[in-house]
């Protein structure tokens, strides 16, 4: 139902020529709206598109700010600082995020749990033997650690990458 069909409503004319105006005029409309929300769409991707890297630099910062607090290799205020501004950004960040309704959460999650492979349900289950094979691996030295992360590293590859 578009402004030009109401016109058309509200003349009642019998005449042709209004009705194929009237035609003309409505589809005009849908297509403009259509090219419109077209346009926002990749806006929207755009900004989810620069959202998700800005949290992604925040995580390397973050995992970064802990190897500096694990190996010690600055000094306690100058890490609590950099913490700190990672917590401004993160709020920063959070501000400008799009409000998602709770309804398209519910029916994404849905479809997720519907769309579950069993090749990322086994890569799961080995990781988490992994982790329990792991879990009782004592980190004595800085090498132990750094293993230890690669090997955590590697099972994320194996799951998300």
């Amino acid at each position: 139902f578009t402004s030009s069909g109401l016109i058309g409503i509200l003349f009642d004319s019998q005449s042709y020529i209004l009705k194929v105006v009237t035609a003309i005029f409505s589809f005009a409309t849908v297509a403009m709206n259509g090219l419109d929300k077209a346009g926002d769409f990749e806006k929207l991707c755009l900004k989810e598109k620069n959202d998700a890297n800005n949290f992604w630099k925040l995580r390397t910062d973050a995992e970064s700010l802990l190897s500096k607090t694990v190996f010690s290799t600055e000094s306690m205020g100058r890490i609590d600082q950099e913490f700190e501004e990672l917590k401004r950004l993160r709020i920063q960040y959070n501000a400008g995020l799009l409000n998602v309704p709770a309804k398209t959460v519910k029916k994404a999650s849905k479809l997720i749990h519907k769309r579950k492979d069993n090749g990322f349900c086994c890569k799961v289950q080995r990781s988490k033997m992994i982790s329990q094979l792991f879990s009782n691996f004592k980190l004595e030295h800085p090498l132990d650690y750094l293993f230890h992360e690669s090997l955590k590293s590697q099972r994320e590859k194996s799951l998300f990458g």
